[in-house]
């Protein structure tokens, strides 16, 4: 089964044939409670000799939440959120996954790193329900970029924005070329301003000035990419909200931005499986 999933610092987005799902990224460590509320979609989770909270559980009850912002996702968290995403949306004990890395970290040792921690066999129990399975591909994409597997039309020059919770993406491809000069990571997030979108749109603005010129068109994704697009319009005219369209339920529906690059790493994904 192929799986696409965006890890993300706030929430993980999956993407699979005739379906998508997210839930909840927070991490914690678990514990015994005397009061014992139900969570909405809550995850107790046991890996590894691990005993864990996740999702909203996680950030009420664990006493050290934690969601891992930063420039990689070569790290244990991430290899945790994509396994409860794969106990949770996979179908079957083999999965091909479809991943995602930051641009400014998309290099082969993050991507190798990332295949070590993700590759072989895996038993997981979330809330009760153990699965063993086995990861017997991964292929790393660069986030933000990916979107372009989403896009409809291709212009001449395409920017991407790809707004996360820990990172911003801004990916250029000039006639189905990737510009790696064009493109780049800014190591912040909505996490960093999260009551004020006007301080985002004006860092955003503030980097593509070394890269746009005003009339291009621009991609905006992510989970505030709806609502940032009439601030960066001020200084980009041709900034759209990007909404992926996807198959789901085997009816073509139109997806919020947030879920563009789990579509365009699941849309690379059969791409990549249609060579093999």
């Amino acid at each position: 089964m192929l799986l696409a999933i965006d890890s993300g610092n706030w929430n993980v987005k999956v993407a699979w044939e005739n379906g998508c799902g997210m839930f909840d990224s927070c991490l914690g460590e678990g514990r015994i409670r005397n009061l014992e509320s139900k969570y909405e979609d809550e995850m107790i989770v046991k890996y590894n000799g691990q005993y864990m909270f996740a999702g909203t559980l996680a950030e009420y009850e664990s006493i050290f939440p934690r969601r891992s912002f930063g420039l990689s996702k070569a790290h244990d968290d991430m290899k945790i959120r994509t396994l409860i995403a794969a106990h949770r949306f996979g179908k079957g004990d083999i999965f091909d996954l479809m991943v995602g890395q930051p641009i400014k970290k998309h290099d082969d040792y993050s991507k190798e790193m990332i295949k070590r921690l993700l590759l072989g066999e895996h038993k997981i129990e979330v809330n009760g329900v153990e699965k063993i399975f086995n990861i017997n591909s991964v292929n790393v994409g660069a986030e933000g970029a990916i979107i372009y597997w989403t896009l409809e039309s291709h212009e001449q020059v395409i920017r991407i924005v790809d707004i996360g919770s820990g990172t911003i993406n801004i990916a250029t491809i000039r006639e189905g070329y990737f510009i790696d000069k064009e493109s780049t990571t800014l190591p912040f997030g909505t996490n960093r301003a999260e009551k004020d979108i006007g301080i985002i749109s004006n860092a955003v603005n503030s980097a593509l000035t070394s890269i746009c010129d005003t009339y291009d068109k621009i991609y905006v994704c992510g989970g505030v990419g709806e609502i940032i697009v009439p601030l960066i319009q001020q200084q980009y005219p041709n900034a759209i909200s990007h909404k992926p369209k996807f198959s789901v339920d085997n009816k073509v529906e139109e997806l919020t931005p947030q879920f563009a690059n789990a579509v365009g790493l699941y849309n690379l994904g059969v791409v990549i499986h249609s060579w093999l």
